[in-house]
């Protein structure tokens, strides 16, 4: 019965508590449907004569300096103009 006195069980309930209070948006119909969540993005004129496709990862840290460094001038110098897909 010690844990029980030491604040253990009180710490479990608080835990579950947070957990449930997280998953609660998750719940059915919170979310896009599955298709819509994996269907093909982008930016631009779907008309322009060139593409750029990018494949990256959400956890490559290389694909992280590209996002915050380099993409925000491709867009603003072609994909904002129309230049390319």
């Amino acid at each position: 019965m010690l844990w029980l006195r030491s604040g253990v069980v009180q710490k479990m309930v608080v835990g579950i508590l947070i957990l449930v209070a997280a998953l609660l948006p998750l719940r059915a119909g919170a979310l896009p449907p599955v298709e819509a969540m994996l269907a093909e993005r982008s930016l631009g004129n779907s008309q322009a004569k060139v593409t750029i496709i990018e494949y990256s990862s959400l956890t490559c840290p290389h694909c992280a300096d590209f996002h915050r460094d380099v993409l925000p001038q491709i867009k603003a110098e072609y994909i904002d103009k129309g230049w390319c897909v």
